[in-house]
């Protein structure tokens, strides 16, 4: 569509549950449109609607990554430490292909039906108010709360007037 940069997401995982986060930079006129796009996706995906080729894809995309884990020592060091502190076996790298190639289209609908929940999900949007606002709005995602950029709580006229500045 156009609407970005780049977006990207991930979980950022631990021993313990962590968050799914998505990002990118978007084309401000187009916010409204790509983020409904995305809640779009992520609705597709909870559904279990995986294609052949997009699990494919995904599968190789992990896989072909592994080689850049170990590119110099501090990566080298880096993944070790993150598979340690993760508490995964000392051979979690040489089985990772073997595992990310048996994951199935069923595998992936389970763990999205589980695990994501988008009207769970706290969105932030950075941008010109004045231009994002009513796109946003049409979207009821749900209620937006204004913030400056120290996460302080901005009263809408507040926020209307130092963008008009």
């Amino acid at each position: 569509h156009a609407y970005s940069y780049g977006v990207f997401s991930f979980y950022d995982i631990h021993r313990e549950a962590g968050p799914f986060i998505a990002a990118g930079g978007v084309v401000s006129e187009k916010t409204a449109d790509a983020l409904a796009e995305f809640m779009n996706e992520l609705s597709r995906m909870k559904s279990g609607e995986v294609s052949d080729a997009e699990l494919q894809d995904a599968k190789e995309s992990l896989i072909r990554a592994i080689p850049a884990l170990f590119a110099s020592n501090d990566q080298t060091a880096g993944a070790y430490a993150r598979a340690w502190s993760h508490g995964l076996p000392l051979d979690y790298y040489a089985q990772y292909p073997r595992h990310v190639e048996n994951v199935t289209k069923e595998d992936v609908a389970r763990a999205a039906r589980d695990r994501l929940h988008p009207s769970d999900m706290a969105i932030v949007v950075v941008g010109p108010l004045a231009q994002l606002r009513a796109g946003l709005e049409a979207l009821d995602l749900g209620p937006i709360a204004l913030r400056n950029a120290t996460g302080q709580a901005v009263k809408a006229a507040q926020a209307v007037k130092s963008t008009t500045n």
